[in-house]
């Protein structure tokens, strides 16, 4: 029994509008983000996928045992889109160019290193 869970197949709840999947880590990089709509404003989510090898399933769940997204706090867009634009840069697989310039919107401005 595979215990991977496609980000694309995940359930969204009432409130997390899915629009797209920036990056999946698939079972071996074991999370993935996207974007969506959380009480109208963009949002990004996250979520473990599982693995067969860790035997370990994925998560969040909503009380029906489906899959689901976590919705970060705003406060971590920011460092999170900074992580996704180094993968993308450093050609890791997963990501999505265009998703990633989608979440990219409306934000004001963002280095992809932290000031010191």
């Amino acid at each position: 029994m595979s215990h991977y869970v496609n980000p694309n197949d995940v359930q969204t709840s009432a409130e997390f509008k899915l629009k797209a999947v920036v990056f999946d880590g698939g079972p071996d990089n074991g999370f993935s983000v996207a974007w969506g709509t959380w009480a109208g404003e963009r949002r990004l989510a996250v979520r473990w996928n599982g693995s067969d090898e860790r035997r370990i399933g994925s998560f969040p769940k909503l009380m029906s045992n489906k899959a689901a997204w976590f919705v970060l706090p705003e406060g971590l867009r920011g460092p999170v889109l900074r992580a996704l634009l180094a993968k993308l840069v450093a050609g890791e697989p997963g990501l999505c160019e265009d998703h990633v310039a989608a979440a990219l919107e409306g934000v004001q401005s963002l280095s992809l290193y932290e000031a010191p």
